[in-house]
């Protein structure tokens, strides 16, 4: 299975930690962005973006790794435009937080 990992700045240890698990059993990294550090201009910005983009397209599977942030978000549109299969993974607290803030919200109305 070829995959990507999805996921925000702050996660870098994890994602690092969830792909080398994968590519121990036989799976595929599409990409690995953890690598990228000291970015300085708007065009290694550009293409950063770019192998993300057709790292994301090339898997069979996208996997989110929340919290994430807004390039997370954009990756996983691109993979439910694509019918990717999707996979969440997040921390319990984090989950508890944001349901409640959903039902505070609803609540509300």
């Amino acid at each position: 299975m070829k995959f990507y990992i999805a996921s925000g700045l702050q996660n870098k240890e994890v994602v690092r930690d969830v792909a080398n698990q994968l590519k121990e059993k036989g799976h595929i990294h599409t990409y690995d962005w953890t690598k990228n550090e000291h970015i300085s201009t708007i065009e290694e910005l550009r293409e950063i973006g770019q192998k993300e983009k057709e790292a994301v397209l090339e898997a069979d599977t996208v996997i989110v790794l929340l919290p994430g942030g807004k390039g997370t978000h954009i990756e996983l549109g691109l993979a439910l435009g694509q019918e990717k299969r999707s996979t969440f993974i997040h921390q319990l607290q984090i989950s508890i937080n944001l349901m409640q803030q959903a039902l505070f919200i609803i609540y509300q109305k």
